[in-house]
Order: C-alpha cells, then sequence, then structure tokens
C-alpha cells in the first residue's frame, strides 16, 4: 500500500516538474514581434538604396540568429533534437518568407514602393506565427505523458 502512494507521489512530482519546465520556456510576447519584425526587416531591405541595404542585411541576420539563440539561453532548457513538427515549420516559413521576398522584389520594380507594405506584413505574421507555433510544440513535447 505504502508503495502505491509512493509512486502516485512520484508520479505529481514528475507532472509538476514537466509543468515547470513548460512555464521556463514560455516566451515573452515582445520576443514574437521582434521575430516577426526581424522578418519584415528581411522583406523591406528592397526598399533601402543599395549601398545601405549590404550594410543592413548582416545586422539583420545577426538579430535573426541572436533570436534563435535566446529561447535556450533564456530558459536554460534545449532540446536534444528536433521533433518533426517543429523541422516542418520551419521548413514552411522558410519557403513562405522566401515567396514573400521574391514577391516583394517584383513588387518593387513594378510599382510604389508602397506596394511592399503587402509582403513586408505577410512576412511579419508568418514570423509571429512560427514563432508563437513553434513554441506551443516545444511546450506540447514537454507536457506530453509518456
Amino acid at each position: 500500500m505504502e508503495s502505491n502512494n509512493f509512486a502516485r507521489d512520484s508520479l505529481a512530482a514528475i507532472e509538476a516538474d514537466r509543468a515547470a519546465l513548460a512555464d521556463r520556456t514560455r516566451m515573452p510576447t515582445w520576443y514574437h514581434a521582434l521575430v516577426g519584425i526581424t522578418s519584415a526587416a528581411l522583406v523591406l531591405l528592397g526598399l533601402v538604396p543599395d549601398g545601405w541595404s549590404n550594410l543592413a542585411m548582416p545586422v539583420v541576420l545577426a538579430v535573426w540568429v541572436g533570436l534563435m539563440l535566446y529561447p535556450p539561453r533564456r530558459s536554460g532548457v534545449a532540446m536534444s533534437s528536433w521533433s518533426v513538427p517543429v523541422v516542418l515549420l520551419a521548413v514552411v516559413f522558410l519557403v513562405v518568407l522566401i515567396a514573400v521576398i521574391v514577391l516583394a522584389n517584383v513588387i518593387s520594380a513594378e510599382a510604389s514602393a508602397w506596394w511592399l507594405l503587402a509582403p513586408a506584413f505577410l512576412a511579419f505574421a508568418a514570423g509571429w506565427g512560427l514563432s508563437v507555433a513553434s513554441e506551443w510544440l516545444v511546450q506540447r513535447e514537454l507536457t506530453r505523458e509518456r
């Protein structure tokens, strides 16, 4: 009888640790917004004159890399392997971002620069969506019963 109580208490403690771990991986809203802004900045580099875009591209990419490295450093939790849904989500995001950048370049060649705001907004939404969805997938993985 006592071993059943011990097992039940141990499982409850493990579940509490999983919930605490999932809470630690939750990112602040500003992080998701900054991922979206960085995505939009990649698209809006088409508005910047040529000399400035060569200077701005490394800065935007450095911010992007910093954003991707921030979650494990903030939470102290790093995934040992990437799950299939997270990889698929990242691939879809990259395809959408490349398509939006191509669309922005076509628009900038044919129309007013103001029309670049639509692809930039799409990139912002895709970046925000990727960030929120990947956080949700990681939290789901951490709290999943084995």
